[in-house]
């Protein structure tokens, strides 16, 4: 689906050799992890690829299912990674909501009710600093705290989510 210049694309559990590769080269070449080994582990999480007008994959998102211990929950927990060209674009924002509604729809219609939101932490100071408001005004998520490293956590609840 392309929107805005960037091209979308839904790749959620739906991989061939040649995107894994591309992937892999992605994430090395621009430094988003550390070596194959490591890219390989995350590519069976790997939910959304970006591309520019020239096609050229300028992002990839990655999705894992964690208990989240401070808000006693389990979550959909969203990674992304821009090539930092891109980084002051909508994509991040793009991102966010696709894969937002993608699992919010889920919810909804029952499948995988476990899960009860979205949560994103947010490492790069830069970024912290950048999106500060409480709430996301596009994307509704919410300021929920920071880890023990700093990272910013930010929380989106499924449509009709109960706290356990």
């Amino acid at each position: 689906m392309r929107q805005n210049n960037f091209e979308f694309q839904l790749v959620w559990r739906n991989l061939d050799e040649a995107l894994k590769q591309e992937v892999t080269q992605f994430w090395i070449t621009e430094g988003a992890l550390p070596n194959e080994q490591a890219a390989h582990a995350r590519l069976p999480q790997l939910m959304y690829l970006v591309r520019n007008n020239s096609g050229q994959l300028i992002a990839a998102s990655s999705v894992f299912e964690q208990y989240n211990e401070q808000l006693k929950n389990y979550f959909y927990y969203m990674r992304a990674f821009i090539a930092p060209l891109y980084k002051d674009s909508e994509v991040g924002q793009e991102l966010v909501l696709k894969i937002r509604d993608y699992f919010n729809e889920q919810f909804k219609s029952g499948l995988k009710p476990k899960n009860i939101g979205l949560m994103m932490e947010i490492i790069d100071k830069e970024q912290q600093k950048k999106y500060n408001d409480a709430i996301w005004e596009k994307s509704e998520m919410v300021y929920v705290g920071k880890t023990s490293a700093g990272a910013q956590q930010r929380v989106f609840y499924f449509t009709n989510a109960r706290i356990a």
